[in-house]
C-alpha cells in the first residue's frame, strides 16, 4: 500500500474548518437562522384563540428545507414537500434581504427551489430560475421603452 494515498486525520480536520469558515460553509447556517426568524400571522397575534401553538413556521421551514449550491447569485434550495417551497415563494424577498444582512458579501439575487427526490439536476434548477428571471427582465424592459415613448411623444 502506499504511503501517499493515505490523508492523516488533522489534514481532514483542517479541510473541515477551513470549509467551515468559508462563505459555502456558513451558507446552510445562514439559511437556518434566516429562515427562523420567520413568523406566521397565528403567531404574532394578540388574541390567545388565534395564537398557533405548534412548532413556529420558521423553524419548521428551516427543518424541511436545505441549500443545495449557490450559483451566479442563484441559491438553490431543496425540500421535502411542494407546500414549504410555497411558503419559501412567499417570503422569499424577506430571505433575501437577512441573508444579506447577516453576510453582505454573499451575492444573493434571487432563489430557485428543486423537491427532493426528483431526479432533476442542480444545473437545471438554475437554468429554470435563469430562464424565469431573464423573462421577467425582458417584460420590465419592454413596459419602460413603451413608457418612454408615450413620455417623449414617440
Amino acid at each position: 500500500m502506499k504511503d501517499d494515498n493515505i490523508v492523516s486525520m488533522q489534514s481532514i480536520m483542517e479541510q473541515c474548518r477551513i470549509f467551515a469558515e468559508s462563505d459555502e460553509g456558513q451558507l446552510p447556517s445562514l439559511w437556518r437562522t434566516v429562515v427562523s426568524r420567520i413568523k406566521s400571522t397565528a403567531e404574532t397575534s394578540e388574541r390567545d384563540d388565534l395564537i398557533d401553538k405548534r412548532i413556529p413556521l420558521g423553524e419548521r421551514l428551516a427543518s424541511n428545507t436545505r441549500v443545495l449550491d449557490l450559483k451566479n447569485g442563484v441559491l438553490i434550495i431543496e425540500s421535502d414537500h411542494p407546500g414549504w417551497i410555497q411558503y419559501l415563494k412567499f417570503y422569499q424577498n424577506f430571505i433575501i434581504k437577512g441573508l444579506k444582512l447577516e453576510n453582505p458579501d454573499l451575492k444573493i439575487n434571487s432563489l430557485a427551489f428543486r423537491l427532493k427526490g426528483k431526479e432533476e439536476k442542480e444545473m437545471d434548477v438554475y437554468e429554470q430560475a435563469l430562464k424565469k428571471a431573464r423573462a421577467e427582465m425582458e417584460e420590465r424592459f419592454r413596459k419602460n421603452e413603451e413608457e418612454a415613448r408615450k413620455f417623449f411623444g414617440e
